[in-house]
């Protein structure tokens, strides 16, 4: 089936990048490759936080491809701003589906420096449905995270997967492999990690990671996404508070030992009370 027009809204919108409580942004992104080897692509964003956020510059990528766009000074609560650009991407050696992300970087009143992310896809000539399924989680945030992925081929042939893990500016993936093999109704889990590079506790962020094969005559794709919340960094008693109860009972015990071990049972007395005299 060759389709001579590709338009993807992504569910990006129902899981928006939110810095600090305070500005949240949603990214809808439209993708037409009617005009390929132009890539025509718009992207809104929406700003559904409590404050501003300032020169927002939106980044598209699509394959080899990376095009940045004139910033906008700034995004109130409440209000969307419509990006478009015209990406000339390679002619694709072969029809099939392939991502695009968008990465959104924008500062706070103060200056500081945050992104929100975006996947959407398109198709060359023919749009195809990947045979692999995928789950992916991530544990909290603080200075380093946890990442999970969970893939199984539903295919009946083997597939040689291309693995790209897509995150905000502010977090850095680490420890997943780029390359897998997935033989017919395997499944396999990888772990990997994620570094804080300058996600604020109380962010959350959307994070994608893709997963490419190609047979003899086409190509597949399949983005893969879950959410990360950024914690603070805890205190020395949050951190180790299970240590520190466990030594207090543990001292708390040996002190009600030392004192039973202590105490003398009172001798009885059994001298007759004589008139005129108390008995202490």
């Amino acid at each position: 089936m060759k389709l001579a027009r590709s338009l993807v809204f992504m569910a990006a919108v129902v899981i928006p990048a939110t810095a600090w409580g305070q500005i949240s942004l949603s990214i809808t992104t439209t993708v037409d490759s009617a005009t390929l080897p132009d890539l025509s692509v718009t992207v809104e964003v929406s700003n559904g936080g409590k404050e501003a956020a300032h020169t927002l510059r939106p980044t598209i990528q699509a394959g080899s491809e990376r095009v940045t766009l004139t910033a906008v000074q700034d995004l109130p609560p409440g209000q969307n701003h419509k990006f478009a650009a015209s990406i000339p991407v390679p002619p694709a050696a072969k029809p099939g589906t392939y991502p695009v992300f968008v990465t959104v970087a924008y500062a706070d009143a103060n200056g500081y420096s945050f992104s929100a992310i975006a996947a959407s896809s398109y198709s060359s000539r023919e749009a195809t449905t990947s045979d692999i399924f995928g789950v992916l989680t991530a544990l909290p945030v603080s200075d380093k995270g946890e990442l999970r992925l969970k893939l199984k081929n539903n295919g009946a042939e083997a597939h040689a997967l291309t693995i790209t893990p897509v995150m905000p500016l502010e977090l850095t993936p680490d420890g997943l492999p780029k390359t897998l093999t997935l033989a017919p109704g395997q499944e396999n889990e990888l772990k990997g990690g994620i570094a804080n590079f300058s996600a604020l506790g109380g962010s959350r962020y959307p994070i994608f990671i893709s997963a490419e094969y190609e047979t003899a005559d086409r190509h597949f794709s399949n983005v893969i996404t879950t959410v990360v919340d950024v914690v603070r960094p805890g205190t020395p008693f949050s951190r180790y508070q299970y240590w520190i109860v466990g030594a207090g009972i543990v001292l708390l015990l040996a002190a009600i030992r030392q004192m039973t071990r202590r105490r003398r049972p009172r001798r009885s007395r059994s001298e007759p009370v004589r008139a005129g005299d108390s008995r202490p």
